[in-house]
């Protein structure tokens, strides 16, 4: 589908001093640029204002006390277990560190 998306990506060189230089490419689509994950603030970016943001999100591991507001869900819950917790982070962490 035709969008703007973002993907974080690794390479490595391989049989570079028999074949020429090849780069094998992995990669992991993040998502369209308009719901980027960790993106608290549409900004196109995470950045050190969505750090803030998750922090003050987070719920910990089952929200059993249904603390987890619609916006912060919607940015910071990537495995879709209806909290922000430490599985989250990690998530942002990924994205925060492939952007910055």
């Amino acid at each position: 589908e035709t969008g703007r998306y973002l993907v974080l990506a690794s390479g490595t060189a391989v049989n570079e001093s028999t074949q020429g230089f090849a780069v094998v490419a992995t990669g992991e689509l993040v998502g369209e640029s308009s719901s980027l994950t960790g993106d608290f603030d549409e900004d196109f970016d995470v950045d050190a204002a969505d750090y803030l943001s998750f922090y003050q999100c987070r719920t910990g591991p089952d929200d059993i006390n249904n603390q987890a507001t619609a916006p912060c869900l919607s940015a910071f819950d990537s495995d879709l277990d209806d909290d922000v917790d430490e599985q989250d982070f990690q998530r942002f962490q990924q994205v925060f560190a492939a952007l910055n």
